[in-house]
């Protein structure tokens, strides 16, 4: 057995001897027990939740919405319809009150064949946002405000051009249930209002629209 191999096996049993302990050290809130003298020399054990502080933490999450769009009188506003699609997002808590969340999402709507050429368009965007906490202390039920912004692309059906191009600003909440340590399951709602233009860095804008969208959203979520 060379160095090498020696090494990588003694590094494998501490592991082993460690690992057990983990999941209870990784637990935001986990109860511990302390011991004190009732009667004579009778000892019993009480159960006491000490409060500690929830350590930093990655996590990962995807989910299926629903992108309901509120058209106003403009025939670009009217373009696109309501649709649906997929998010995926990774996000890290900071404390137990706040949590920053990076995301993309995608979805498909179908459009005015009066206003537009092509029958599906494909709503893409990046988003950043923040999530606040309402009971920081809950290990379990997690209501929470959302708010932040996000660069959004409309394209054609078939990504053959770029429709519309621009940002937004979200605001809204939800609820996340862990059901273990490691598995979460959420849903939220948030409404969504986006500036956007077809200006390209060779050709200005010929036209601009502000759409008003409420997206609803249930998700899974890994947590580390």
């Amino acid at each position: 057995m060379n160095r090498i191999s020696k090494r990588f096996l003694m590094f494998f049993l501490g592991l082993m001897l460690v690992a057990p302990a983990l999941p209870a050290a990784a637990h935001p809130h986990y109860p511990t027990y302390s011991s004190r003298r009732t009667t004579g020399s009778t000892w019993t054990r009480h159960p006491r939740r000490v409060p500690q502080e929830r350590r930093p933490f990655l996590y990962l999450g995807g989910g299926l919405l629903a992108d309901f769009i509120s058209q106003g009188d403009t025939d670009e506003s009217q373009i696109i319809r309501t649709g649906g699609g997929f998010d995926l997002f990774l996000g890290f808590r900071l404390n137990p009150m706040f949590a920053l969340e990076v995301g993309g999402l995608l979805s498909v709507h179908g459009t005015d064949h009066d206003l537009a050429d092509y029958d599906t368009a494909v709503l893409n965007g990046i988003t950043i946002d923040g999530k606040f906490f309402l009971f920081p202390s809950s290990t379990r039920f997690e209501p929470f405000l959302q708010f932040g912004g996000g660069g959004y692309v409309v394209q054609e059906e078939g990504y053959n051009g770029r429709e519309l191009s621009g940002g937004g600003l979200h605001a809204g909440g939800g609820l996340d249930l862990h059901l273990t340590r490691a598995l979460g399951v959420g849903v939220r709602a948030l409404y969504k209002g986006i500036w956007m233009d077809n200006e390209t860095e060779y050709l200005p804008a010929t036209k601009s629209v502000f759409h008003n969208h409420m997206t609803l959203e249930a998700n899974v979520q890994l947590h580390f």
